[in-house]
């Protein structure tokens, strides 16, 4: 059964309800019990200061909405799509399929699951990005201005465009080809060792 938000009020969601449409409408400050919908999707809606608890099999899709200061911890998203996500967290988060067309504005972004994601013309502004694994994705036209990055998974990841120049702080736990990557020269230096080890080189660190 399908229920839609903009016509029923929390109160009256039926517990046999699987897919919920969260549409054309705006929620502030409220905790949001999800964890009895397979499917839900946020379409043209506004979300400020809302913690959505699902359950793991649970897909989320957002669709042209705004998304403020939101928690969503462990959130299982099947696409983001044309949409703003601002101030919000995403420990152990999981995103699957697409994300397309979409800033992420200071946000925390910790141990994310984004294995296989699509990424395309997605900025990253001033967010912390941390242990995110990008096992065998496909990055295009992606940018990672003013973020701490760390522990970052590129392992197998297929990169056209993707602008880690501004990054204030950058570091990879594994990435077998940078090619399609921007980086500074000095983020070069800074990666030497790390660059070294990728190619198999031996770093001694006592004196010869």
């Amino acid at each position: 059964m399908v229920r839609s938000l903009a016509a029923a009020t929390f109160e009256d969601l039926e517990s046999g309800d699987t897919w919920l449409d969260i549409a054309g409408v705006e929620l502030k400050d409220c905790v949001l019990d999800l964890t009895s919908y397979e499917t839900i999707e946020v379409t043209e809606s506004r979300l400020v200061g809302v913690r959505m608890i699902t359950a793991p099999n649970t897909l989320v899709t957002v669709r042209d909405s705004v998304l403020e200061g939101c928690d969503l911890s462990r959130m299982r998203s099947e696409s983001v799509l044309r949409s703003i996500i601002q101030r919000c967290k995403l420990a152990g988060a999981e995103l699957v399929g697409a994300v397309v067309d979409v800033e992420f504005v200071d946000c925390s972004i910790r141990m994310a699951n984004l294995a296989g994601i699509q990424l395309q013309r997605v900025s990253f502004d001033d967010c912390e990005l941390a242990d995110v694994d990008l096992f065998n994705a496909n990055l295009a036209d992606v940018a990672f201005d003013g973020c701490r990055i760390s522990e970052l998974n590129l392992d197998r990841a297929t990169c056209e465009r993707v602008d880690f120049r501004l990054a204030s702080q950058l570091d990879f736990k594994v990435a077998q080809d940078l090619s399609g990557c921007l980086l500074t020269v000095s983020q070069t230096h800074e990666l030497a060792t790390w660059l070294a080890h990728q190619l198999g080189a031996s770093i001694e660190t006592g004196p010869a």
